[in-house]
């Protein structure tokens, strides 16, 4: 049932972080990610699928990326709240979990 997370999945929840920063919706790339190959029950296969995950955010959020640490800040919350939708939706308690182990705690 989860065997591909459909691109318009990437690209409606980049698109709740771009409007908010007021970026034209003809803008926003979208990024499909499969999982086809995965064994899904495996944390092997749970590993891979959130490193597919991550790296579709970078490039769905990488219009954020840039010099300074206003971008460099609006760029990270993009990729943390685009991970955190697309695992929600994925909807699989050991992805959650591992992505749960994988956010960065904030400095102090």
């Amino acid at each position: 049932m989860h065997r591909l997370i459909p691109a318009m999945m990437i690209f409606a929840l980049a698109f709740g972080v771009q409007s908010a920063h007021a970026a034209a919706p003809q803008d926003l790339p979208s990024v499909a990610v499969r999982s086809a190959d995965l064994d899904l029950s495996s944390a092997d296969g749970i590993t891979v699928l959130y490193q597919r995950i991550k790296n579709a955010s970078e490039q769905v959020c990488a219009g954020f990326d840039g010099a300074g640490l206003t971008r460099r800040s609006v760029f990270r919350e993009c990729v943390q709240t685009v991970i955190s939708n697309t695992v929600a939706k994925v909807n699989r308690p050991t992805l959650t979990a591992y992505a749960n182990s994988n956010v960065r705690k904030p400095s102090i």
